[in-house]
Formats: C-alpha cells, sequence, structure tokens
C-alpha cells in the first residue's frame, strides 16, 4: 500500500467532500494550490474556499501544518 493510499483512507476520516479530499492529497504531495486547482479545472478561488473547509474539518491552519498531520497519520505517528 503506498503512503498516499493510507493517506487517502486518513482523509476519510475528516469526513472532506471529494473535492477536498483531492485538494488535500495535493497538498499532501507539496504541490501548489494553483497547480492542484489547474489540475482539476477549478479556479484559484475554488480551490481556496475547499482549502479553508479542509483546515476547518482537520483543525490546521497552514498548507505545511496539514501536509504534517496528513503524513503523520500515514505513518500511524
Amino acid at each position: 500500500m503506498t503512503d498516499m493510499t493510507i493517506i487517502q483512507g486518513d482523509i476519510d476520516g475528516f469526513k472532506l467532500t471529494p473535492a477536498e479530499s483531492r485538494i488535500a492529497l495535493g497538498i499532501a504531495r507539496g504541490e501548489a494550490l494553483a497547480d492542484i486547482a489547474h489540475a482539476h479545472g477549478i479556479s484559484v478561488n475554488t480551490a481556496r474556499t475547499q482549502l479553508r473547509s479542509i483546515f476547518s474539518k482537520t483543525h490546521t491552519h497552514r498548507q505545511a501544518e496539514l501536509a504534517v498531520l496528513l503524513m503523520a497519520r500515514s505513518t500511524g505517528r
């Protein structure tokens, strides 16, 4: 099982929407928000709105903090 598969399972525990999950996975991979938005055919503003919702659901405040949380959960820490 890959780290991203493990992370996907952890994302499900936060009750993220499919769109929010795509954003969160991109952040966990270290992708820029604008690149994630472009890859999924959404505006950067839409991606920012989804990211704010992710922050609320995960109790995080920054992209780096979100990435650390997801990676820590994928390694069982």
